[in-house]
């Protein structure tokens, strides 16, 4: 009896485990994309000019496709989340969280994260990562640093 529940375990756990894994159809990172596949440093929020005494430390994202994972640092807290659909135009993330450090400045840190949530499209130019609400207004622009 004890074998056959030791049995049952082993086996629900090497299902969870490869459950859990990333199909390659859900891997989002193909020719369109890889541009995106990267690590980038904040610019502009709002076509506004960061100024970075503002921040604890420069803001970042890196977009991982072969993951579909975005992780970051808004000038104060860390975050993470899922890219849940990235194109040759679209770009959206789902399940953003974010550490809960009190900074000085944190509306600025705060409006980055927020931006995030609305993001809805993308453009590359000139190694600059511009993201777009649902309008096409510009939320934030990044550059390329890896």
């Amino acid at each position: 009896m004890i074998k056959s529940v030791v049995n049952l375990q082993m086996l629900l756990l090497v299902m969870l485990i490869f459950s859990c894994k990333l199909h390659e159809s859900d891997v989002l990172v193909n020719k369109e994309t890889l541009g995106l596949h990267d690590i980038w440093a904040l610019e502009t929020v709002s076509k506004e000019t960061i100024i970075l005494n503002n921040y604890n430390e420069h803001p970042y994202l890196e977009l991982n496709l072969n993951t579909n994972k975005i992780i970051g640092n808004d000038g104060c807290n860390t975050f993470s989340g899922v890219i849940e659909k990235a194109d040759t135009k679209l770009l959206s993330f789902k399940s953003l969280i974010s550490t809960e450090v009190v900074c000085t400045n944190m509306n600025f840190s705060k409006e980055i994260g927020e931006n995030l949530k609305l993001i809805h499209s993308y453009q590359i130019e000139n190694l600059k990562l511009s993201l777009y609400n649902k309008n096409g207004l510009e939320l934030l622009k990044y550059r390329k640093v890896d």
